[in-house]
């Protein structure tokens, strides 16, 4: 960084680790994919995705890899999941062919009608439209899953990865939850009754849920790779 002339940062709080220096500091978010800026009612694309479009949808995303933790905790408990939401779970590419098997034996039993508010994938193609469809998300803590999460304006409840180099991921979590558009949850807290209340609590309050979804969009930077190519462009002059 003592180099640099211009530095781009997608957080504020990122700011007292850079050692001084004479560049200029730029807070800019972190770029998201285009597509994302395009938003379709919440109503219509559930119904895109095979869902109901009357019931609360949580889409839960282990980052691109899925999260085995995640896995395991949503299929320990999923029964009392689908009692109250629709769920749609990324949960990787390499972990999907074990979850399949654990997945289809624990809900040997289950109706047809709880099993219709379930869907897990190995990766969402369609990203965009998973996102206008949740009600909340339920997500790790890197910083593109928040800002693609903060760009759709949902409420989130973000799980840090623990072993993220740096603790980065606590980091982020804590600096976008102090804007009020999102609940931190440490790994080890991660109890059903816990998670559960903290979905109803934020899908049954409007006001709440307004608030939230306001925070997050508040803290979306959609503009942020015009912006650092901006900069990179007025260096190249």
């Amino acid at each position: 960084s003592r180099f640099a002339k211009v530095i781009d940062l997608a957080f504020s709080q990122a700011t007292p680790y850079i050692p001084k220096t004479k560049a200029e500091v730029h807070i800019v978010g972190n770029p998201v994919r285009q597509e994302l800026l395009q938003k379709l009612p919440p109503a219509d694309a559930k119904r895109t995705l095979g869902f109901d479009p009357q019931k609360p949808l949580v889409l839960i995303w282990g980052g691109s890899q899925g999260s085995t933790r995640i896995n395991e905790f949503i299929l320990e408990n999923l029964e009392q999941f689908l009692l109250k939401f629709q769920l749609l779970h990324q949960v990787g590419k390499a972990n999907y062919d074990e979850y399949k098997k654990q997945c289809n034996f624990v809900t040997k039993n289950y109706s047809p009608v709880l099993l219709n508010n379930y869907k897990y994938v190995p990766y969402l193609d369609d990203m965009n439209r998973a996102l206008d469809a949740a009600d909340v998300v339920i997500s790790r803590a890197g910083a593109g899953a928040i800002f693609e999460t903060a760009t759709k304006g949902k409420p989130s409840i973000l799980i840090p990865y623990p072993e993220a180099a740096y603790d980065h991921q606590q980091e982020n979590a804590r600096a976008y939850a102090q804007t009020g558009a999102a609940v931190v949850l440490e790994e080890e807290n991660l109890l059903p009754s816990v998670v559960l209340a903290q979905i109803e609590k934020i899908v049954q309050d409007p006001a709440l849920y307004k608030r939230m979804s306001g925070a997050a969009q508040d803290f979306a930077q959609p503009e942020a790779a015009k912006t650092i190519a901006g900069h990179i462009l007025e260096l190249w002059k």
